[in-house]
């Protein structure tokens, strides 16, 4: 005791420090006891660190902690016209709050790219206790493409979360221009500038590859082989609202190269079902013919032309931009010793833009909104009434070959026709239209002011965009058998009936009193009160009572046990996240409709058999589904089904093959649900 009373403080808190790491290794069992006792003090200091690194930094990481905001991007140095992904992480948050994202639209066009709970969980049993830990976290993804090029600053973003104000830190960015140079030439076009809603148009991406230096008329892209070059444009999915297109799949399917040589476009995967261990990417034969083009030195160059062409229809007003794209790769610079020379080439093309125009003011009153060409009728009904009566008058839209959506149709006002004015009263001015396929109709309520009146042809005006201009189309005359209305005497009235008509039901009390058209007294019954029925009744109640009153005793113990709470909200939970799955596909979002669709599930697989659901992948849910002991056949359909998620996860994520793993997912939940319910 005197002795390590005179060490150094230094030492005297190394060996407090072993103390303490032998009392907490003793509490392990395993580690703890004799093998401390006959360990060096240099031995057990080593044993603590191992035992802080591994057990101690994961639960203080996996405990509650300040608020915290992180940003994070994919890569700090880049081309211009190239994007990144910034990551902003919610840390030790449980109601996440999703960024102000203002302040990057300065220097960035900004793109959502989804969002992803961070929330885990972990339990530990040391010394026979239990140790709960948790994280809770959320992180928002976005796309980032730089306006200009040099110095580019991602901005400090500020959240407000539970009441406090927590910032990211700024993120410097190298935006690099493209070097200049005539190897590769890009170029945008868009063919016509200006266009009406309804009117097609394209858009073109239009690369020049200068010829081989020792075979001019070859592919300049065949020697490129194992590293093709890269293809990125804005214009493949998902399509800004207003424009329309034909299937990005379908599109693309018809310009995949044969012979393995061509151009990848936005990373997208290729099927090819000999790529075993590595993803492989699609390639695409874009060569269409030569142009010559004067290369920097001013000499005439025959370059080898490459284009990427796709269709747009526009369906809504507005400027649309398109671009810029880039082209990337190493392409051949020269011949060497050992064969071609390389050059490092990115080479972008500027954006283009496209004006849908308005159409032209003044507008006639009978305009409704259509583009193009569509066919209109008119149909009443009854045709034989009275003045004053209603009737249901309908006009019928059909959307001709090439017209605008039936969102631009708009109920024409009747009120402004004054041949029919004059003769009915419109009830409904702007009656809802209702949508079929291509068709859309308007029903109004008329009342004819007068007799002998019939409805006249009413000319619909459309704009026509080929031509420029407004177009009538009449509907045909409805003729209408219209009479006076009758008027009633006092002698019409009707008095009531007689005793032989009156063979009505037995009569009950009301307290309204007896109707007058009850004449008979041998209808009004006997409606003394019954006593046995009430004590019947009293009886029932007393028992249903008791029921009740054990139901709820039961209630309360089950639905105290978590598990059974799991299983009983497992269906529900996995059809509410195949909805958000089918939601997200209609809307494009590829990305969140994958994840939705994987949730569902894995988080049904996890629910009904008790598992951890956080961080459950495709693997471990098959894995505990076969231990479960289901039949071969939906065993052998789970594994299909799970089994093409996983390779939507690291392949292409295309809508049709989306669809049809959601179409799978949606046949497969019930009867997994049933299979799981039976055997837990």
């Amino acid at each position: 005791m005197g002795n390590r009373a005179q060490e150094p403080p230094r030492a005297a808190r190394a060996h407090a420090l072993g103390d303490r790491s032998s009392a907490v290794l003793g509490d392990l069992g395993v580690l703890g006891g004799p093998f401390l006792r006959i360990s060096p003090p240099s031995a057990r200091g080593v044993l603590f660190a191992l035992f802080a690194l591994v057990i101690l930094t994961p639960l203080a990481w996996c405990g509650e902690g300040p608020v915290e905001a992180i940003a994070e991007a994919s890569r700090k140095e880049l081309y211009f016209g190239e994007d990144l992904v910034l990551q902003i992480s919610e840390r030790n948050v449980t109601q996440p709050v999703k960024p102000d994202i203002t302040a990057l639209k300065k220097d960035f066009d900004v793109m959502e790219a989804g969002d992803q709970s961070l929330n885990q969980s972990s339990v530990m049993i040391i010394n026979g206790r239990r140790i709960d830990r948790s994280f809770h976290g959320h992180a928002y993804r976005y796309k980032l493409t730089p306006k200009r090029s040099g110095q580019v600053v991602i901005p400090a973003l500020t959240l407000e979360i539970n009441g406090q104000k927590v910032s990211t830190r700024p993120i410097a960015l190298r935006v690099k221009a493209p070097d200049r140079q005539d190897l590769v030439l890009t170029e945008i076009e868009v063919t016509p500038r200006t266009v009406y809603p309804t009117q097609p148009f394209e858009v073109t991406l239009r690369i020049l590859v200068r010829p081989l230096p020792d075979q001019p008329q070859s592919d300049p892209v065949g020697p490129l082989r194992r590293r093709p070059p890269k293809i990125q444009i804005n214009w493949l999915d998902p399509l800004p609202d207003g424009l329309t297109s034909t299937p990005a799949q379908q599109w693309l399917s018809a310009l995949q190269s044969r012979n393995r040589i061509g151009f990848t476009i936005n990373e997208i995967g290729s099927n090819d079902v000999f790529a075993f261990f590595e993803r492989t990417l699609a390639l695409f034969d874009l060569r269409v013919g030569r142009e010559k083009r004067k290369d920097l030195q001013g000499r005439e160059v025959n370059y080898h032309v490459y284009e990427l062409k796709r269709t747009f229809v526009a369906e809504a007003e507005g400027p649309f931009t398109f671009g810029p794209a880039n082209v990337k790769g190493v392409f051949v610079s020269g011949v060497g010793q050992r064969g071609y020379d390389g050059r490092d080439i990115y080479a972008i093309a500027e954006a283009k833009s496209i004006e849908v125009k308005s159409v032209p003011s003044p507008r006639p009153a009978s305009y409704c909104g259509g583009i193009g060409t569509y066919q209109v009728s008119a149909k009443a009904s009854p045709t034989k009434l009275r003045i004053g009566d209603p009737l249901a008058f309908t006009l019928s839209f059909k959307r001709g070959a090439g017209a605008g959506s039936l969102e631009l149709i708009s109920a024409p006002d009747l009120r402004k026709f004054e041949a029919l004015a004059a003769d009915f009263d419109v009830a409904d001015e702007i009656p809802t239209g209702e949508v079929s396929g291509e068709n859309k109709k308007f029903t109004y309520t008329l009342r004819p002011k007068k007799v002998g009146v019939n409805l006249p042809a009413l000319p619909i005006t459309f704009f026509d965009p080929a031509g420029e201009r407004f177009v009538d189309v009449e509907t045909k005359p409805i003729p209408l058998d219209v009479t006076e209305a009758s008027q009633l005497k006092a002698g019409d009235l009707v008095a009531g009936t007689s005793p032989a008509d009156a063979k009505g039901t037995a009569l009950r009390s009301r307290d309204e009193g007896i109707f007058q058209n009850v004449t008979s007294l041998a209808e009004i019954g006997n409606q003394q009160a019954a006593p046995r029925l009430y004590l019947i009744a009293s009886a029932v109640l007393l028992l249903g009572y008791a029921l009740l009153w054990v139901g709820v005793l039961v209630w309360r113990r089950v639905s105290s046990d978590p598990a059974w709470q799991r299983r009983q909200t497992a269906r529900g939970n996995a059809e509410s996240a195949l909805r958000d799955a089918r939601s997200a596909l209609a809307e494009g979002k590829n990305e969140d409709a994958l994840r939705a669709l994987r949730a569902a599930l894995t988080g049904l697989v996890a629910d009904m058999l008790n598992l951890p659901a956080a961080g459950m992948t495709v693997h471990e849910a098959g894995a505990a589904v076969r231990d479960a002991g289901i039949p071969e056949a939906a065993h052998h359909e789970v594994d299909r089904v799970l089994a093409a998620l996983d390779a939507l996860e690291y392949g292409a994520k295309s809508a049709d093959e989306l669809g049809s793993a959601l179409d799978s997912a949606e046949k497969l939940l019930p009867v997994l649900h049933k299979e799981l319910a039976q055997r837990r």
